[in-house]
């Protein structure tokens, strides 16, 4: 439904590309929608928030945390902390309830 772009995050093990819809085009598609579904939950998946980019930078800053673990995110959304410490842990599961975030989190692993 979003077409989705290369961002680039700024992580302190160096730069993340991940692909995410831009926010225009999010509200525009949303605001389209709401008018002919009132109840329509807006897509709080569909942004790069700023406690994800905390989170990824925190767990590459102290590894301890997830070296050689088993990590699960949920309700990951664009998946941004996932992907900037998956090659840090033994193995990692990311997930969410809608498919479009998983569908972007898979472009950008």
């Amino acid at each position: 439904m979003y077409p989705l772009h290369l961002q680039t995050v700024l992580l302190p093990n160096g730069p993340l590309q991940i692909y995410a819809p831009e926010t225009a085009v999010v509200e525009q598609v949303y605001k389209e929608a709401k008018s002919e579904n009132p109840g329509l939950a807006f897509p709080f998946w569909a942004k790069i928030w700023p406690a994800s980019v905390a989170m990824a930078s925190f767990l590459q800053t102290h590894p301890e945390w997830i070296a050689n673990r088993v990590v699960a995110e949920f309700a990951a959304g664009l998946g941004l902390p996932s992907l900037a410490i998956a090659p840090l842990t033994k193995s990692i599961w990311c997930s969410d309830q809608t498919r479009e975030a998983v569908n972007a989190v898979e472009a950008s692993s």
